[in-house]
């Protein structure tokens, strides 16, 4: 979910996602390689049975923050947190290394909800 802070438009990659009812979110930490590594991470949540009042993390209190956070540990279907080398980010120009990251996490939390 955008922040309302921010214009900005979710980014899509495209992935095939075939499981009804589950959501999953993507976010980062890093973004470059002077900063060191980009972490993602992947959680992926029942749509079926929303959380009440989960937003963008940076419009929420610290309090509600934390409240919401123990709550997404409990109620997630899985988490998955990757990260993308400074190399990996070095080699994408832009939001390579952002993406990667948020790719590998995506895909190992896909693979963990997956039925079979």
């Amino acid at each position: 979910m955008p922040s309302r802070k921010s214009s900005a438009k979710p980014e899509q990659l495209g992935l095939v996602w075939t499981v009804p009812g589950l959501v999953a979110g993507v976010d980062e930490a890093g973004r470059g390689p002077l900063a060191g590594p980009v972490v993602a991470a992947a959680v992926i949540l029942d749509d079926l049975h929303p959380i009440k009042g989960l937003r963008d993390s940076k419009i929420l209190g610290p309090a509600a923050r934390e409240r919401l956070a123990a709550e997404v540990r409990a109620k997630a279907l899985c988490c998955s947190v990757a990260e993308a080398s400074v190399e990996e980010i070095a080699a994408v120009p832009g939001f390579g290394g952002k993406l990667a990251a948020e790719l590998k996490a995506f895909l190992e939390a896909r693979s963990a909800a997956s039925p079979g």
